[in-house]
């Protein structure tokens, strides 16, 4: 399996995780193991379970459930057969599933569980395995680097999610369209939808819009189930057009980027300096494509609990507050910026804004 998380992108938000290697496969559990669990004593389980008695009546409709990898803070992923055709892959573990332990009285650990809706491909009559496996990684990353998914988070794979659906090249996340967001004795828990996309969407995405591209999506997909083979909706010839005229068109939203390193230090008292830096290296490209937007307003990375705003302005400068820092690009400052990540080299001195510097790092 290959989940090679990159670069930010125009959008809600994206996840970055170390590359293992550009055409090597990533493994990142053992192959996942038949589990029976019981709900005793944890009222998080027992609020999941009713919700998704509601959707399944028939015991039947429970094809599996894996149980924790070595790697993974999982306890569980089960796997529904849904009327409409198609496998409902479920985690419990993202959240609260035992006694309240966190501080946040309002959600249920990091206030969701994820799911993925995959339809079989070629007559496959068993649920795939490397939704599991993707599923087990994205919530080991947020449990390690304390960077939770939301809704209309996006996330570029680096490659194909799996030898099994080389067609996949990206994830986005929305609200289960069948599940919704529940109350738990633990607080609040949305059931978050991680959605297939290829190439070319995920291009079109980076530029535009997670939540216009789902509207979209729903149109021919309900419930947006994944599936491995589909064609893409830019290859439609009612709905490709309509995509790219909304996406050159409309504004974009607010943006954020998870990122995997994100550090920075200040130095000089007569002259104050900055030195960021952030990572893997390859968020450049898209970065820069944020960059040359002519609606290019205000941008966010994220990671390791800190925050970098780039935000455009008449004036080039820099502010830094306990865990947030903000980068005022003027116009000269900003060419000068997209320049640098239209290169190769992985450090930026400024020569418009003295004293700040950018290192882009891989881990």
């Amino acid at each position: 399996m290959r989940l090679l998380l990159l670069a930010g992108m125009v959008l809600y938000g994206e996840l970055l995780l170390p590359q293992h290697g550009r055409d090597e496969p990533v493994r990142i559990s053992p192959a996942p193991r038949p589990l029976q669990l019981t709900a005793a004593g944890q009222p998080g389980r027992t609020a999941i379970d009713r919700a998704l008695a509601v959707m399944y009546h028939d015991p039947k409709s429970l094809l599996a459930r894996f149980g924790p990898a070595e790697v993974s803070p999982l306890e569980e992923i089960r796997v529904y057969a849904h009327p409409d055709g198609h496998w409902h892959y479920v985690t419990l573990g993202v959240s609260e599933l035992g006694a309240k332990v966190s501080e946040d009285r309002e959600r249920s650990g990091w206030g969701y569980e994820l799911t993925l809706r995959l339809i079989s491909a070629g007559g496959q009559s068993k649920p795939a395995q490397w939704p599991v496996r993707a599923l087990r990684q994205l919530a080991e990353y947020v449990y390690r680097e304390k960077n939770p998914f939301q809704e209309n988070h996006h996330m570029d794979l680096g490659g194909p999610v799996d030898e099994e659906a080389p067609a996949i090249r990206a994830f986005a996340f929305t609200r289960d369209p069948g599940l919704g967001t529940i109350e738990t004795p633990n607080g609040k828990l949305t059931f978050l939808q991680v959605v297939g996309l290829r190439a070319d969407e995920n291009e079109l995405v980076a530029r535009w819009s997670v939540k216009s591209f789902i509207e979209v999506l729903a149109q021919r997909a309900p419930l947006l189930a994944t599936r491995a083979d589909r064609a893409s909706l830019l290859d439609d010839r009612e709905l490709g057009p309509l995509l790219r005229r909304r996406a050159n068109e409309e504004d974009p939203p607010p943006s954020v980027n998870i990122v995997s390193e994100l550090y920075w230090r200040r130095s000089g008292l007569l002259r104050k300096k900055i030195e960021i830096r952030m990572g893997p290296a390859k968020l450049r490209k898209n970065l820069r494509r944020v960059l040359q937007d002519k609606r290019f307003n205000r941008f966010r990375v994220a990671g390791q609990g800190r925050d970098l705003w780039f935000e455009a302005g008449q004036r080039a400068a820099w502010s830094a507050h306990e865990q947030a820092l903000t980068v005022t690009l003027s116009p000269a400052l900003r060419e000068e910026l997209a320049e640098f990540l239209g290169g190769t080299a992985s450090s930026f001195d400024s020569r418009e804004l003295r004293g700040l510097s950018l290192h882009l790092v891989d881990e």
